[in-house]
């Protein structure tokens, strides 16, 4: 991505990283705040060490955040919660470009109505159901564009990300996840059933988090 030669180029330098990163992690477009926010770890960070020292610091920050932890679908005012920012502010520029589209669109939707959620959010869903894991560049830079929601391009995107080996998660994940329930002596699969392959799940996501949390110390080679 870049590496700084000399102390003058660092802060480009992290903040070129950091933007990429955030936007991978956050499945969005990295905001200002995002970075800024990002930043402050980063140099706190490489007051105690080095350049990679800040950069870690960064990094621990982004794979802590909720943004990164969670697959969060905000609803509109009216619909059932809060939505990113209040309609209105869209034409304004209160609302990032990519989210302003879909801001305009919905705005007047009623309460207790089904509506369309952004392209971002149907990025997630749909990588996160094919891959369990996050949107590549394709996918993301379509979805920024608003071009997601065009039927032809996304069943061309299902048909891509099918053909890739990442959606093999899609065939092991379900099979583990229901295979001690779907092949039972019974008839119809217990509640019970279900509740223990739940509880496997979290285990094997604790277990993914655990790993993460013991490889922060090793050194970031992302960029």
């Amino acid at each position: 991505m870049c590496r700084p030669t000399r102390a003058a180029e660092e802060d480009a330098c992290a903040r070129k990283i950091l933007s990429t990163l955030a936007r991978r992690a956050y499945r969005r477009p990295a905001t200002d705040k995002d970075v800024q926010t990002l930043l402050k770890g980063y140099k706190a960070g490489r007051s105690d060490g080095d350049f990679e020292a800040g950069v870690q610091a960064a990094l621990e920050r982004i794979l802590a955040g909720p943004e990164f932890l969670f697959r969060i679908e905000r609803d509109l005012p009216g619909v059932g919660g809060p939505a990113i920012a209040p309609i209105k502010k869209a034409a304004a520029g209160g609302v990032p470009k990519w989210a302003g589209r879909w801001a305009d669109a919905k705005a007047d939707v009623a309460p207790d109505t089904a509506y369309r959620v952004s392209d971002l959010e149907l990025a997630s869903r749909l990588s996160f159901f094919l891959w369990s894991s996050i949107p590549d560049d394709e996918l993301l830079n379509l979805a920024e564009r608003g071009r997601l929601n065009d039927p032809a391009i996304f069943e061309q995107q299902v048909r891509r990300m099918l053909s890739d080996r990442r959606s093999r998660s899609l065939v092991t994940n379900f099979a583990r996840s229901g295979s001690t329930c779907a092949i039972s002596v019974r008839r119809h699969p217990t509640r019970s059933c279900f509740l223990n392959s739940m509880k496997t799940s979290v285990r094997r996501s604790r277990r993914r988090r655990s790993f993460f949390w013991r490889a922060r110390s090793a050194r970031i080679r992302a960029y």
